[in-house]
């Protein structure tokens, strides 16, 4: 699936039976309605795990959405987020 064009946050060590739509409810639970759209999901073979990457019209507006969302469970899993602009955790 081809994303829109925009600023990409990704998002690892998504549990492997996360959808597209766990995603977004879990971004809009966070006050940050993203469109399906903008949502590419991957699964990892042979893993527990899967990514996202949503993209999103701007380095400013990512970034803000990569430190709303920033040590946030989804399904009991604390997501990596990162994207142009923030800064590294150490």
């Amino acid at each position: 699936m081809k994303i829109p064009n925009g600023t990409w946050v990704f998002f690892g060590n998504v549990p492997h039976e996360a959808t597209s739509a766990d995603v977004q409810a879990f971004l809009l639970e966070a006050g940050i309605d993203v469109g399906p759209e903008r949502i590419s999901m991957r699964n990892h073979e042979g893993d527990f795990r899967a990514s996202a990457v949503i993209s999103l019209p701007g380095s400013e507006v990512a970034s803000l959405v990569a430190r709303a969302i920033y040590e946030r469970p989804l399904m009991g899993r604390v997501l990596r987020v990162s994207c142009p602009g923030m800064p590294k955790s150490s």
